[in-house]
C-alpha cells in the first residue's frame, strides 16, 4: 500500500469517530478492505485503540491548531485527544505515549538559574521534603514512633551541552574548590506554557556524572548533575519558557583525549565516570578507564613500564591532559575537561578469541588528581589550549608541616595543559 493511502487512513482515524469505532470493532477489516499488509493493519489498529477521536466537525485546520498548542511538529498526527502521537520518521511511523516521549507531547522541565531559563532537561528527579521515622524503646506494647527533622532529597538532573553554558557554572566552580550554595528553580512546561515551578534554595553540587564516550556510538551525550539543597518549595512560575536551544547538542562519539607526550589518536572509548563533592572544598576524582587499539598502544606501554614496573612515579612524573567534547565537524570545541596529575595504573590486554573479527584493544586505567570543566561560551574561561591557573588546594591553607614530615612531602608541581592534538579519534 502507498504511503499516501496509509497517511489518509491515519488521518481518518483521527478525524472520523465512526470510522475509528468500526476499526476498533473489526480490526481485521483493515487488512481485507484496504489492501494493507499485516504490519500496516496492526499499526493502524493500534492507533485506533488509543482512545476517543476528536468531534466530527474537526477539520485539518483545527487539527493543526491542536498540535500547535501541544507543541507537536507539523508532520505529527494527533490521536485520542492527545493520548498518543504518530509521527512520520525515516523508518515510518512510531507511537509515542506521554511517558515514553515527554518532549513533544507531555510535560518537560527546564533549569532556571539567576532568574534565567538555562534550557530543557532530559531527566529530573528528587528534591522532595521527607523525614525519617524514629522509634522509641519500650518494654511492651506498641512501639512508639515519631518523625525526625525534615530533610530534602538530592535533586538529580540530566542536561546536554545545548543548554546555556551558565548552567555548568556551579560545577565548574566546585571543581576549583568553590562549591558555594546557589538557588534556582525547576520550571514545569506543558506545550509552550509554564505550568509549575519548584524552587531549590542554597544548593551545593554533590556529583557530576560524565557519560561513556565511544567512537562507535550514535548516542547523544548528557551529563548528570546532583544538587544538595537546603530546602525546596513549590511556587508560581516566575519566568517564561525559553525558545529552542541556540546551541547544538553533543554526541558521545565526538570526543578527543589529549595527554602530555602520549599518542592518543587510537583511544576508542572512555568509560563513564562520576566526580563527587563530599564537602565544600573536597573533590573526589575517579580513575579513568580507556579502551585503546593495539595499533596505538606503544606510548602507553612505555609509560606503564617506567611509571608502574620500574617505580618511577614521583609527582613530577605525572602528566596532564584534557578530554574535548567536539561538534560534528570534530574541530569546534563545545567543552572540555582538563585533567591534572595523571598517572597510569594498569595496562591489560583483556580477553582474546581466535578468528575473531573484533578490533583488538587494550584496557588502560589512569588515576587523575584534579579536573577542570570549561564549556564554550562560559564566563571568562581560558581559550582552548590555554593553561588554566590551578585553584589552590585545601591543603594550601593547612598548617605548615613539621620539619620531619616536610622532607618527605613532595613539593607542589605547576601543571600545564597540553595543546589539543589536531588528529580526530
Amino acid at each position: 500500500m502507498s504511503r499516501e493511502n496509509y497517511d489518509e487512513l491515519a488521518v481518518r482515524l483521527a478525524t472520523e469517530p465512526e470510522f475509528a469505532a468500526r476499526v476498533r470493532a473489526t480490526p481485521d477489516a483493515l487488512k481485507s478492505g484496504f489492501g494493507l499488509t499485516e504490519g500496516e493493519a496492526e499499526a493502524l489498529a493500534s492507533l485506533a485503540a488509543q482512545g476517543t477521536a476528536p468531534p466530527p466537525a474537526a477539520t485539518s485546520v483545527a487539527l493543526e491548531e491542536r498540535k500547535s498548542k501541544s507543541g507537536l511538529p507539523p508532520g505529527a498526527i494527533l490521536l485520542g485527544g492527545g493520548a498518543a502521537v504518530a509521527a512520520a520518521g525515516a523508518g515510518g511511523y512510531y507511537i509515542a505515549t506521554r511517558q515514553s516521549n515527554p518532549a513533544p507531547t507531555g510535560r518537560t522541565m527546564a533549569l532556571v538559574l539567576a532568574g534565567k531559563v538555562m534550557g530543557n532537561l532530559k531527566r529530573v528527579s528528587g528534591g522532595q521534603a521527607r523525614s525519617d521515622v524514629v522509634t522509641e524503646a519500650t518494654t511492651g506494647g506498641a512501639i512508639q514512633k515519631h518523625l525526625a527533622a525534615v530533610r530534602y532529597e538530592e535533586i538529580a538532573i540530566e542536561l546536554g551541552l545545548y543548554v546555556d553554558p551558565a548552567a555548568f557554572d556551579p560545577v565548574s566552580s566546585a571543581l576549583q574548590y568553590d562549591n558555594r550554595p546557589s538557588s534556582g528553580a525547576l520550571l514545569g512546561i506543558d506545550g509552550r506554557a509554564a505550568v509549575s515551578q519548584s524552587d531549590f534554595l542554597d544548593a551545593t553540587v554533590s556529583e557530576l556524572q560524565v557519560p561513556k564516550m565511544d567512537g562507535a556510538s550514535k548516542d547523544g551525550g548528557y551529563f548528570g548533575l546532583k544538587l544538595r539543597p537546603e530546602s525546596t518549595r513549590a511556587s508560581s512560575p516566575s519566568v517564561s519558557p525559553g525558545g529552542p536551544p541556540a546551541r547544538n547538542g553533543w554526541l558521545v562519539s565526538n570526543f578527543r583525549l589529549n595527554i602530555d607526550g602520549v599518542a592518543t589518536d587510537r583511544v576508542a572509548s572512555i568509560d563513564a565516570f562520576s566526580i563527587k563533592f563530599t564537602a565544600p572544598a573536597t573533590v573526589d576524582v575517579p580513575n579513568l578507564k580507556l579502551a585503546v587499539s593495539l595499533s596505538g598502544i606503544d606510548d602507553f606501554v612505555r609509560w606503564h613500564k617506567s611509571f608502574v614496573i620500574d617505580g618511577e612515579h614521583p609527582r613530577e612524573a605525572e602528566k596532564n591532559g584534557s578530554i574535548q567534547f567536539l561538534a560534528p565537524d570534530l574541530k569546534t570545541e563545545l567543552g572540555r575537561l582538563d585533567l591534572l596529575g595523571l598517572g597510569i595504573v594498569r595496562l591489560g590486554y583483556g580477553s582474546s578469541e581466535a578468528n575473531s573479527e573484533k578490533i583488538a584493544r587494550a584496557d588502560v586505567e589512569l588515576y587523575c588528581t584534579e579536573m577542570r570543566l570549561r564549556i564554550a561560551g562560559q564566563g571568562a574561561s581560558p581559550a582552548a589550549g590555554q593553561t588554566p591557573t590551578p585553584a589552590a588546594s585545601p591543603s594550601a591553607t593547612a598548617p605548615s608541616p613539621s620539619p620531619s614530615t616536610a622532607a618527605a612531602s613532595p613539593s607542589p608541581v605547576t601543571r600545564s595543559i597540553p595543546s589539543p592534538s589536531p588528529a580526530a579519534n
